[in-house]
């Protein structure tokens, strides 16, 4: 049996984003952790350098 076509497609609504689709990635958060810890390390040796 032949199957017809329809003229037009169905409009589908895209999948919504899930939520935490906006918040950044826990790899994000660490870097960003790590990059504070550096910078008061290094704010650290600029008040009291190392001998």
């Amino acid at each position: 049996m032949a199957q017809q076509r329809r003229s037009q497609p169905e409009l589908v609504e895209p999948p919504l984003r899930p939520q935490h689709a906006d918040q950044p990635s826990r790899l994000v958060l660490l870097e960003r952790e790590v990059e504070m810890e550096l910078e008061v390390a290094v704010g650290a040796d600029r008040i009291a350098p190392r001998e």
